[in-house]
């Protein structure tokens, strides 16, 4: 069986909103044959849509419709993950750091992308706050979630990886601005310092907090450890990750 390279997904964010909601598109990746489960296809990571995770705001289409409100976390767009108030542990497999231009809100342009700081100055852009060229780091994060305990039965399907009982699914999750610095930056920490060997050792709580600044609000999510994984949990972790 073939197995989906996370590191060849080529990501290119398009802004969403202005606390950085980003949705991405993939690029084509080196083909592969892939033959089970009913499909013979020439495939590649274009193929492949993992679905995605997305932090309600105000301005959010979703959090307008019956049953969502700002603050909750939708799985896949159908998927109540995290209700507003509420908390879920998940588990952190992969994060990229990308560099997004900043465009004015509005703007049609579609923001340039570059995977590191040299690259940035290079082609005449800056990392200061409020420069004429600005670009903001953005991070897109592979993640394992686990099915609610309240979801539909319609919602099952969007969770198909087994382990002692319990149903999980593979998402998504592109985090800019406030919500970079709230949990990427918590991630990048803790690989640094405390879990060098992975952190996908360790289970993390996903909450949201509502923030102010002026006279807007918005929504903001946070992580923290949660406890160490079992060893047979890690290897379950493990056989998802990255190659």
């Amino acid at each position: 069986m073939a197995t989906l390279d996370l590191n060849s997904l080529e990501e290119m964010p398009e802004v969403d909103s202005d606390t950085a909601s980003v949705r991405t598109e993939t690029a084509l990746a080196p083909s592969t044959l892939y033959n089970q489960s009913g499909i013979e296809a020439d495939m590649n990571a274009s193929d492949v849509r993992i679905p995605r995770i997305n932090l309600l705001q105000k301005s959010s289409e979703l959090a307008e419709e019956d049953g969502w409100n700002p603050g909750d976390i939708a799985f896949a767009k159908e998927v109540k993950l995290v209700p507003f108030g509420s908390a879920a542990k998940v588990s952190f497999l992969h994060l990229r750091r990308q560099y997004q231009q900043h465009l004015e809100w509005g703007s049609q342009e579609k923001p340039l992308v570059y995977d590191t700081r040299e690259e940035v100055f290079a082609n005449g852009g800056s990392l200061q706050y409020n420069a004429a060229n600005e670009y903001r780091p953005i991070a897109h994060l592979t993640m394992l979630i686990e099915q609610p305990a309240d979801a539909d039965e319609s919602d099952e399907a969007y969770f198909p990886l087994a382990f002692d009982g319990k149903q999980y699914s593979l998402a998504m999750w592109t985090v800019g601005s406030s919500a970079y610095t709230s949990v990427a930056k918590e991630l990048m920490t803790a690989a640094s310092i405390f879990l060098k060997d992975g952190i996908h050792k360790v289970a993390w709580e996903l909450t949201v907090e509502k923030k102010k600044s002026g006279t807007n609000t918005f929504m903001v999510p946070k992580v923290k450890q949660a406890g160490k994984h079992s060893p047979e949990f890690v290897e379950f972790l493990e056989a998802l990750l990255p190659r």
